[in-house]
């Protein structure tokens, strides 16, 4: 759709160097419409998706935090 849309922008674009939409043009662009079943499956779907960000936020929320010290620990071994 945002192909669609850029093609039909620079049908009326003016300027060469800088093309500029025209707001004219804009107001008489078609959105497309969708039915009710539609909706409700990208509805769906969009639920689907924020479920698992908010499972994946639990989760990381959970994970431990990693040690970021400078400090080198080294072992001495004596014989």
């Amino acid at each position: 759709m945002q192909d669609a849309f850029f093609q039909y922008m620079m049908q009326g674009s003016k300027g060469s160097k800088m093309p500029r939409g025209d707001k004219n043009q804009i107001m008489h662009y078609s959105v497309p419409t969708f039915s009710s079943l539609e909706e409700a499956n990208i509805g769906t779907i969009i639920v689907d998706i924020e479920r698992k960000i908010q499972i994946n936020r639990q989760i990381n929320d959970n994970l431990p935090l990693p040690d970021h010290s400078s400090v080198v620990v080294t072992a001495l071994y004596v014989a």
